[in-house]
């Protein structure tokens, strides 16, 4: 059909066409599929992704790959009990409200480890006096992840925090895949390899979850796997899948979304640019950089972010939700983010940190 209609159709000008006529419509039909391939693929993955991601937060979706970890210990129950972490996610995620002491700010545990002296500035907020307990009225699901990433965090006798315990970190990925996700279609493919990561990560802690229930354990358990090549820099080569593997690019797609929160809501015009730069960049070759740069004008503003009523069923009101969603945004970064740089400091010191560009 291309060879036979080659001169009605004209992709090209007839001063860029070769000399051979079938050379010209073979390269025209190469130059026009390659172009509808790379964008039917892109639009209809992201509508794709919408359809899957975007839900109500009364009838939420637990990441397929977490199934396996919705018993937990006795021990686990207990604490959740005790401090009201887990009761209040749960009846929130069924359209419930709790009042009393079941909203108490869930305390983060003590561990018997001393602090490691990790010297970076962002540590300094995370080891300081957490921030207030939301009200309870209008909890968003912005609040109900801080809490959770509260619960994850394991402090040494000073109060630094020192580890984070793997049961609790996954857990409150999938809060975050949660909030996330009623941001708009635009999130899609950033929860899709979230969801791919994730469940690296999970398959692995399954496979022996007693020796491998701190993120410095995980990491350390890779380390005897023998699957990996550790070193600094380019030294390091990882066996994609493996734990290691899916462990970076799931803690660097939470480190790109979260600072751009962070900036957006601190008023940076130029947040996802900025946090793309800090983030991910240096891991993406040319094609895949300017594929995720395309994406930049369909990320949400802040003002789309403060007006999404999904993040709280509970209030109606606009200006109420507006505030109370960008009071929450604040406490998730503030305590979520200081957490995932302080375990990609502890791969980083471990060897297990690749460089290689995607």
């Amino acid at each position: 059909f291309w060879l036979k209609h080659r001169d009605n159709i004209g992709f090209l000008p007839a001063s860029t066409r070769p000399s051979c006529p079938q050379s010209g419509a073979a390269l025209a039909m190469v130059v026009d599929l390659w172009s509808a391939l790379f964008g039917g693929t892109f639009v209809t993955r992201c509508v794709l992704e919408q359809v899957v991601y975007k839900r109500k937060c009364r009838q939420p979706r637990r990441c397929s790959c977490l199934a396996g970890l919705s018993g937990r210990s006795g021990a686990s129950r207990g604490r959740q009990g005790r401090n009201g972490a887990g009761s209040f996610a749960d009846a929130w995620s069924q359209g419930r409200r709790l009042t009393g002491a079941a909203l108490q700010t869930p305390r983060p545990r003590n561990s018997e480890s001393s602090a490691t002296d990790v010297a970076a500035p962002w540590l300094a907020r995370m080891n300081q006096l957490e921030p207030p307990p939301a009200p309870s009225d209008d909890r968003t699901l912005f609040g109900i992840l801080a809490d959770s990433c509260l619960l994850a965090q394991m402090r040494g006798r000073d109060g630094a925090v020192v580890d984070v315990e793997m049961e609790e970190f996954i857990s409150a990925v999938d809060k975050y895949r949660e909030a996330m996700a009623s941001l708009g279609f635009a999130m899609g493919w950033l929860l899709a390899d979230l969801e791919k990561n994730l469940a690296g990560v999970v398959a692995a802690f399954r496979e022996d979850p007693a020796s491998r229930g701190t993120h410095r354990s995980f990491v350390q358990a890779e380390l005897d796997s023998g699957l990996h090549r550790p070193g600094e820099g380019a030294v390091c080569r990882l066996r994609d899948p493996s734990g290691a593997c899916q462990m970076q690019w799931l803690l660097l797609g939470l480190e790109l979304c979260l600072l751009m929160l962070k900036l957006l809501f601190e008023g940076d015009r130029c947040a996802v640019a900025n946090a793309y730069a800090q983030t991910l960049q240096p891991y993406h070759g040319w094609f895949t950089s300017t594929w995720v740069k395309s994406l930049f004008n369909a990320m949400p503003s802040k003002e789309s972010i403060c007006a999404v009523q999904e993040l709280c069923l509970g209030l109606e009101d606009r200006t109420k939700l507006a505030a109370a969603i960008s009071r929450d945004v604040d406490r998730a970064t503030c305590v979520m983010l200081p957490m995932v740089r302080l375990m990609i400091s502890v791969c980083r010191e471990s060897g297990l940190w690749e460089m290689k560009k995607v």
